[in-house]
């Protein structure tokens, strides 16, 4: 009957440990910078691995396992790879609000003009992204434009307006709040490439 008992007791730690295990391989798809040419998945501790690494929208705010795991399934959300009905519902208020695609005017009239807006506390200022390729700045969020940017692909002739030097979208707005999803959603390169205009 001892016998029993113990043979009971390891199985159940044996499989307890093999749980946890194959739990935390969920969150274990990430790459090798040596192997990553040609894989779809991220590097292993880039913010495309998890929002919590640098660079990331939650970087230093990771303080514990949930945290982590949230970083992870935002990092593939707004990289595209996660849709907002699979990431889990104890992460989905951390996801940025659902973007509304505005049916055409009727008629025939040209598309409506969709934005979206994040407030990045880092400059204190609410950065705007519009589908018609342009982008504004209220820094002090006090409804004043301070600044206004031209979106465009890294292959387009740089316009005559830009008063300021190229900048990559990845670096800077992908870091002031924006997902790439919201990006592709307006219509807008979000490898692409961007100026201040005057």
């Amino acid at each position: 009957m001892k016998r029993l008992i113990l043979l009971l007791a390891a199985l159940v730690t044996v499989l307890s440990v093999f749980s946890l295990t194959l739990a935390d391989d969920e969150f274990a798809t990430c790459i090798d910078a040596a192997a990553a040419e040609g894989s779809s998945l991220p590097v292993c501790g880039t913010r495309a691995d998890n929002e919590c690494y640098a660079g990331g929208r939650m970087e230093g705010k990771c303080t514990n396992d949930w945290e982590w795991k949230a970083g992870w399934y935002i990092a593939r959300f707004n990289d595209g790879s996660l849709k907002r009905e699979e990431v889990p519902d104890e992460y989905q208020f951390l996801l940025p609000p659902p973007v509304e695609v505005l049916p055409p005017a009727g008629g025939g009239a040209p598309p409506r003009i969709t934005t979206i807006c994040h407030f990045y506390a880092g400059y204190d200022g609410l950065y705007c992204a519009s589908s018609d390729g342009t982008g504004t700045v209220d820094f002090g969020n006090n409804s004043t434009i301070d600044n206004n940017a031209l979106f465009f692909s890294t292959s387009a002739a740089l316009p005559g307006n830009c008063v300021s030097s190229v900048y990559s979208v990845g670096s800077n707005w992908l870091t002031w709040g924006f997902s790439t999803a919201e990006f592709t959603s307006l219509g807008l390169d979000p490898t692409g490439i961007y100026c201040w205009i005057g």
